[in-house]
């Protein structure tokens, strides 16, 4: 059973896109499936992310280069698209600890509502490591865990980092 265990890493897509926009940049999620795969040794992605028609080129995009993307129906709150996958992150890890499943795990979040799950992940023996967009955007809850590596994107943007396209003039 140990040779079936796998390293997969949970993108929150949200949390992660809505940090980084903040720092003013941007994840080519291709590139940086690549970047963890080769620094990590990856065998699963999976992608978490809101149910939009907008998204639908994006969602075949990643699918077509074997992220397993789960995908969530949206509700409006004042005045804003919401899908909140954590539950679904959740659940899919939860299950594949119980299945025995996973020996690494990699979360793209600063969520500290992700707490309770790398407690149980840790008490399964499983590595656990987070990966935040930066420091400010991670929670004090986790950055508070000795037990967990975090990891921070803004650190190799220039690995990860969408294109730019020129400027008009």
């Amino acid at each position: 059973m140990e040779n079936s265990k796998k390293k997969i890493a949970y993108i929150d897509a949200a949390n992660i896109i809505l940090a980084m926009n903040s720092l003013n940049l941007e994840i080519d999620f291709l590139k940086l499936k690549v970047f963890l795969e080769d620094k990590f040794r990856l065998d699963e992605v999976y992608y978490f992310t809101a149910k939009l028609e907008k998204l639908k080129w994006e969602i075949f995009t990643l699918s077509e280069h074997d992220f397993k993307v789960i995908t969530k129906n949206v509700y409006y709150e004042n005045a804003k698209t919401k899908a909140n996958c954590d539950v679904e992150i959740s659940h899919h890890i939860t299950k594949h600890i119980e299945n025995e499943q996973i020996s690494e795990m990699f979360l793209l979040s600063g969520d500290g509502d992700f707490d309770m799950l790398i407690d149980y992940a840790k008490s399964k023996n499983i590595e656990v490591r987070l990966l935040s967009a930066n420091k400010k955007s991670t929670s004090k809850i986790l950055k508070s865990k000795k037990f967990l590596k975090i990891h921070f994107l803004d650190e190799v943007i220039a690995k990860i980092e969408k294109e730019k396209t020129p400027a008009s003039t």
